[in-house]
């Protein structure tokens, strides 16, 4: 059969032609922004498909990238100002001026322990001996610096003995001898002899 060209053949053949160009040309441009997420299919975009590093790690969810090995630790940095000083607290009240103490090697230092016959027991300090009158209970007692403005301490008895029941003494610098001490003992109002102690605070 011999093939015959008609109107017919022609038209068809045409509009096959314009068809598929006008398929080609709409797949080949399409316009901006006209393909969204609704437009793609679920895995059409695969590993193929994605150009190599054009994706950012924002790009990934969390835990999806791995983590890299933890990097040295850096230099020190340098050492930050010094902080203002503070403020010093309100100093506090002054306590009062205690008392001059005593000399301790004066204070300890001159003392008589005398019996009542007049004789030193024990003594530091003394110069000489007791200086007594028997039965008057007056005793004169000669120490070897100037004890005029010092003070006098006697109690009756001795040492390690009983304590007296009616301890009359008294002790005082002798008039116009500064390195003396008179001590007077009594029973009553009246002067006896008897054994005492008497210390010397200077």
């Amino acid at each position: 059969m011999r093939p015959h060209l008609t109107y017919a053949n022609v038209v068809s053949t045409a509009c096959l032609f314009i068809v598929l160009g006008g398929t080609s040309y709409a797949v080949t441009r399409l316009p901006k922004n006209s393909v969204g997420a609704a437009q793609i299919q679920t895995s059409a975009v695969t590993s193929a498909k994605v150009r190599d590093r054009s994706l950012q790690a924002k790009d990934f969810a969390h835990g999806q990238l791995p983590q890299g090995a933890k990097g040295d630790r850096g230099d020190t940095g340098p050492a930050g100002a010094a902080g203002t000083p503070g403020t010093a607290g309100p100093a506090g009240p002054r306590g009062e001026t205690g008392l001059a103490g005593a000399d301790g090697a004066n204070a300890t230092s001159l003392f008589a322990v005398v019996s009542s016959t007049g004789a030193l027991m024990a003594s530091s300090g003394v110069v000489g001996s007791v200086s007594h009158t028997s039965s008057t209970g007056i005793y004169t007692l000669t120490f070897d610096r100037d004890v005029s403005q010092c003070a006098f301490l006697a109690t009756v008895g001795a040492r390690n003995g009983a304590v007296a029941s009616d301890p009359e003494i008294s002790a005082n610098n002798q008039t116009g001898s500064p390195q003396q001490v008179v001590v007077e003992t009594f029973i009553g109002a009246t002067g006896t002899d008897r054994t005492f102690n008497v210390a010397v605070l200077c």
